[in-house]
């Protein structure tokens, strides 16, 4: 019976620890709840997560219902783009005004300490605008009359302008600077950089690493690499660097980033085959899977239509090996150009051949459903030669047309997304 009763004993201390256990970590989870859930005081939990870096938040908010919420609450206060843009402008919901009505972007340094959470106090606010005219004089008379801005310079592609960005498609850059305000205030100041090309187009082409492609509009925030630059806190380098690029590429080594020729993990061959790299190097800029957005609070402000936040998303944006760099890796962002047709509303960035020739081949197909639906009056000149040859640009196509208002003209911007799977999935398949 002693015998029994050791075993009987013996057999249940490990239940009795295992509820110890249990209850422990239920405390621990319960204590997390009150510090970090719905109810907690927003001061201790404000205090929390600005210690947490941004893959630990998203963790924390993985962890349990009752923490579900701790993410899309620091959006409101960790990622107020208002709050930030005070530095800059005193009227941040006036200012955002302009961006969308102008289908400006934000760029650069600024967009890089929005999605970090910090502050560089001798950094800039960079716009990118295709615009011209009374619109862009209408920002730039804003930003002098109200917010207390002067223009200090102002350059012109065919200048000697020397900045850390390529001039490729930009067509002046105006710098302007407020005086510091209070004591020990910093002195403001503000780059728009005009582009007659897409401005997506300029921030993609002109980029020397990866941790700087973020791009702010005036009602979503997109970083295209957040593995990289948040997860393993390293930036990649594209291109060959000239000397002031390099110098410019340090600074970020002094805020905490590695900075690395080539991908974390790579190895021979890897190029061969770019969907194996560990950056994500083909895809669309608002792809959800490797894209971080931030939708941001739009009250007040008019956003941009529906088809211009399509353009920013559906951006192509491609990495692949540097050509002639033999002695080691070195990789660069091909340099995007824009496909537009008559059969959708909005100019779209290709940065690769194959892509635009599938895109082209879809887009053939419904032109001449949507040509052959029109009434023989209203057909295009264009038509017999188009309906006999095999491609849109190898007939006499006049770009000015336009399909009758009155016809059932159908758009497709809306299967891009697909199209770009089901190219991307061949690729993968076929090579």
């Amino acid at each position: 019976m002693e015998i029994q009763t050791r075993a009987y004993t013996k057999h249940s201390t490990p239940a009795h620890s295992m509820n110890k256990e249990a209850a422990r970590r239920s405390n621990h989870q319960n204590l997390l709840v009150r510090l970090l859930g719905d109810g907690a005081p927003y001061p201790i939990f404000n205090e929390i997560c600005y210690c947490l870096d941004v893959l630990d938040i998203i963790r924390v908010s993985r962890t349990c219902v009752g923490l579900a919420t701790v993410y899309s609450r620091l959006r409101r206060t960790h990622w107020n783009i208002n709050q930030k843009l005070l530095r800059f402008v005193d009227r941040p919901v006036r200012f955002r005004g302009w961006l969308g009505r102008l289908d400006a972007l934000i760029s650069g340094g600024f967009a890089l300490q929005f999605f970090a959470r910090t502050v560089w106090l001798d950094s800039d606010l960079n716009i990118y605008v295709n615009a011209s005219g009374d619109a862009l004089d209408g920002l730039l008379g804003d930003l002098q009359d109200h917010e207390g801005y002067n223009v200090t310079n102002q350059y012109f592609e065919d200048g000697n302008y020397t900045n850390s960005q390529s001039l490729d498609g930009v067509f002046s850059i105006t710098d302007l600077s407020r005086p510091a305000r209070g004591d020990g205030g910093q002195e403001s100041r503000i780059q728009v950089i005009r582009c007659h090309i897409p401005p997506m187009s300029v921030i993609l082409g002109g980029s020397h690493n990866t941790g700087v492609i973020n791009v702010i509009s005036s009602q979503a925030a997109y970083c295209l690499f957040p593995a990289s630059t948040f997860g393993k806190r390293h930036m990649i380098i594209l291109g060959r660097r000239t000397r002031q690029e390099h110098l410019y590429v340090e600074k970020y080594l002094l805020r905490g980033w590695n900075i690395r020729e080539e991908p974390l993990g790579w190895a021979p061959g890897m190029e061969r085959y770019p969907e194996q790299l560990p950056l994500e190097c083909n895809k669309l800029s608002g792809d959800p899977k490797s894209t971080w957005k931030i939708e941001l609070d739009v009250e007040g402000i008019t956003p941009p239509s529906e088809l211009q936040t399509r353009m920013i998303e559906c951006a192509h944006v491609s990495i692949g090996r540097r050509p002639n760099s033999h002695d080691f890796v070195q990789y660069e962002i091909r340099p995007p150009f824009g496909f537009v047709s008559i059969v959708l509303k909005g100019e779209y960035l290709c940065a690769d051949e194959e892509w635009r020739r599938w895109l082209e081949r879809k887009l053939n197909d419904r032109i001449k459903t949507e040509l052959q639906g029109l009434d023989v009056k209203d057909r295009p000149p264009f038509f017999d030669d188009f309906m006999y040859t095999r491609h849109m640009f190898t007939c006499d196509f006049d770009p000015d047309w336009k399909p009758p208002l009155n016809s059932s003209w159908n758009y497709y911007d809306d299967l891009i997304w697909e199209w770009f799977d089901d190219w991307r999935y061949a690729k993968h398949c076929y090579g």
